[in-house]
């Protein structure tokens, strides 16, 4: 896959998050591991008061921060439209390759780690061990670790919500941070110009 192609599919993956529901609160959920051994969710908010990255409290205006701390550690870091950068993620986090973050003018949105594909699932099995080591265990899980979609939710304390997801068939894995609030305001006004463009067609 191209890297235009995979920041296309960061901003999709969250962007389809938010459409499907994903960020809706449900019944907590197990996943198995390939081990046998069984990955719990707590339903509950988890993590430190204030969710960062890069040394950035994301939440709020944090575009400016934001982009200063990611200049440090992320090759190639490039806007690819008035509120989108992109660059790469290797050395960054695990085995991701390509990152992308949004932006609703001065306030965060989300940010996207994008991993190679297709996955196995040790390598989910991994990711989820350091994110549990950083946020505690997920606060919700959907899906089968086996095969087929699967999400892991984080719902942070201070209102990010973080999202550990499997596509499927691709088994591609994307690792999304985002500010739900901010993200339905991004939906919303997409559906708006998007219902604006077929109504200019009739």
């Amino acid at each position: 896959m191209s890297y235009a192609r995979r920041v296309f599919m960061a901003w999709l993956v969250a962007s389809c998050l938010w459409a499907d529901g994903g960020y809706a609160a449900a019944p907590s959920a197990t996943a198995r591991r390939p081990n046998g051994n069984v990955a719990t969710s707590t339903g509950k908010a988890t993590g430190a008061p204030v969710t960062m990255l890069f040394g950035v409290a994301l939440r709020g205006r944090s575009r400016d921060a934001l982009l200063r701390g990611m200049r440090s550690s992320v090759k190639g870091l490039h806007q690819t439209a008035p509120d989108d950068f992109a660059g790469s993620a290797v050395g960054v986090f695990d085995s991701a390759d390509v990152i992308a973050v949004h932006f609703r003018g001065e306030q965060f949105a989300f940010l996207d780690y994008a991993f190679p594909s297709p996955s196995q699932p040790a390598d989910i099995v991994r990711l989820v061990d350091r994110l549990r080591e950083k946020y505690g265990d997920p606060s919700k899980i959907v899906g089968d670790l086996r095969a087929g979609p699967l999400r892991f939710f984080w719902s942070c304390t201070d209102g990010i919500l973080i999202v550990l997801a499997r596509n499927w068939p691709d088994a591609d894995i994307h690792l999304v941070y985002t500010d739900p609030v901010i993200m339905k305001k991004v939906h919303d006004a997409a559906e708006a110009s998007e219902q604006q463009r077929e109504a200019s067609h009739w």
